[in-house]
């Protein structure tokens, strides 16, 4: 168990340093310019549309819907000694 967390250490360490290498690389790229002074970004908004006006219809109401109620069937009390 003992060589399974060096070889887990030794990993990590490895995969932090590179890490720590690629992040060192990417701040020390400082001198590339980001935007240009001569390039211009121009955006031309259309005019906006005067307002249409909405027609509201009124909704139907939904009928609610009732379910019935199971019939309950009672059955007879059975009379002793008659013959069916």
């Amino acid at each position: 168990m003992l060589i399974r967390y060096f070889i887990s250490f030794n990993f990590a360490a490895i995969i932090t340093f590179g890490f720590f290498y690629a992040m060192q690389a990417l701040i020390s790229q400082g001198e590339v310019e980001l935007n240009k002074a001569d390039e211009r970004i121009v955006i031309r908004l259309s005019p906006v549309r005067d307002p249409v006006e909405t027609v509201k219809r009124d909704r139907i109401p939904e009928k609610p819907i009732i379910e019935e109620a199971p019939k309950v069937v009672i059955p007879q009390p059975s009379v002793r000694g008659a013959n069916p």
